[in-house]
């Protein structure tokens, strides 16, 4: 009897382990979108200096940003359109940037020379002389992470931004504007107040993610990091010991098991709270 019950406990153990570490290789090969920005946008035509509309042409500096530390990137084609005003209501060109791939922590540079059509020249002018111009910029394609040897199915991805044209025909602000994505906004996550263990540094409190607010994904990749760091403080406090001897030791007492079981629960309560009903965790069958 004695014997079966040490390899329960000892089937148990792996389990759990097993179940961290997988979880925290998810968290960690996990890949980040793609960030797009322009970091150039000259419109001649809207150069005082030059006075002249002749010269319809839109020349564009897209940059385009790789973060992750250990996922490549294989993008489709990227179609791009571009309106006059805040509305698109008028669209002045479009054009397409052939798909490529993208190593880790790497940046893309693509430089564009837009033929445009459209565009009301004269109240641009009109507009500018108390003013800045606006135009606007669309981008979709969608991507493919390289992890490891494998890759992941394609996501789409919709950004956009406005652009803001002075006197000289330039960008108004000489820093890069970032393309924000036109996808809707997620399911609203309600979480509750941590856990306020004292022994516990790990788990603090998040003033963005409170009650019946929207959480950005990443806020709640990052709660849910903490609530993991949580579970393995817990699990060394009840068991006296370090993270490497969880594996081992840790169910030699069976009220130590109950122990760790509760904890566990608790913490799987906790990042419940934060999912859809779709995608609860359950807790480890015994």
């Amino acid at each position: 009897m004695s014997g079966s019950t040490s390899c329960c406990r000892f089937c148990t153990s792996t389990i759990l382990t097993l179940g961290l570490i997988s979880l925290f290789m998810w968290l960690s090969l996990r890949p980040k979108e793609p960030t797009y920005s322009i970091e150039d946008f000259y419109v001649p035509a809207l150069n005082k200096t030059l006075n002249s509309t002749r010269n319809t042409t839109i020349s564009i500096h897209l940059k385009l940003s790789n973060g992750n530390k250990n996922s490549g990137i294989y993008y489709d084609a990227l179609n791009i359109s571009l309106f006059y005003g805040r509305n698109r209501s008028v669209a002045v060109g479009n054009f397409s940037i052939n798909g490529f791939y993208q190593g880790h922590k790497k940046n893309a540079h693509r430089i564009e020379n837009v033929k445009t059509e459209g565009v009301p020249w004269e109240s641009a002018l009109k507009e500018l002389s108390n003013a800045t111009v606006i135009f606007r910029l669309d981008l979709a394609t969608a991507v493919r992470y390289k992890i490891m040897a494998s890759k992941t199915k394609r996501h789409k991805m919709t950004v956009g931004g406005e652009v803001e044209v002075d006197e000289g025909g330039k960008k108004a602000k000489k820093k890069g504007l970032k393309l924000k994505s036109e996808a809707p906004a997620r399911v609203s996550y309600r979480t509750s107040s941590y856990l306020s263990d004292s022994k516990s540094n790990a788990v603090e409190k998040s003033s963005d993610c409170k009650n019946k607010i929207y959480c950005s994904p990443a806020k709640l990749e990052e709660n849910i990091q903490n609530l993991l760091k949580m579970t393995l403080v817990l699990l060394e406090s009840h068991g006296r010991m370090s993270t490497i001897e969880i594996g081992g030791n840790i169910f030699d007492n069976s009220k130590e098991l109950d122990r760790v079981r509760k904890a566990q629960e608790d913490v799987l309560m906790e990042i419940n709270k934060m999912l859809p009903s779709s995608e609860f965790l359950q807790p480890m069958a015994n």
